[in-house]
């Protein structure tokens, strides 16, 4: 009967940074099945900044059905969150060039 094992969690942090709106951390494990995912959304007041969803490994599936604990299950995807490149802003003389008269 381990094919038919639903499991559900959801973790909810919220971090206030003075001058910002509130950032939202949601945790998401979802099984259904045998098979699942895991995910994590990140939020600014209401808007969704960020959303990674990965498969859960056969280990972690196996973990979750006995209800053990598995350390550093959203390792992977917490590193995939974080922004790799930014825009560069416009300097003042790029601004300039593009004005019409």
């Amino acid at each position: 009967m381990e094919g038919h094992i639903h499991a559900y969690s959801l973790e909810k942090r919220t971090q206030i940074i003075p001058g910002q709106a509130p950032v939202t951390i949601l945790r998401e494990v979802a099984m259904e099945n045998g098979k699942g995912y895991k995910s994590i959304r990140v939020l600014r007041g209401s808007k969704t900044i960020s959303t990674v969803r990965e498969p859960l490994q056969p280990i972690e599936t196996a973990n979750i059905a006995e209800r053990k604990f598995t350390p550093g299950l959203f390792r992977s995807t917490e590193q995939k969150t974080k922004k790799k490149h930014t825009k560069p802003r416009k300097t003042q003389r790029q601004k300039k060039r593009f004005t019409f008269f």
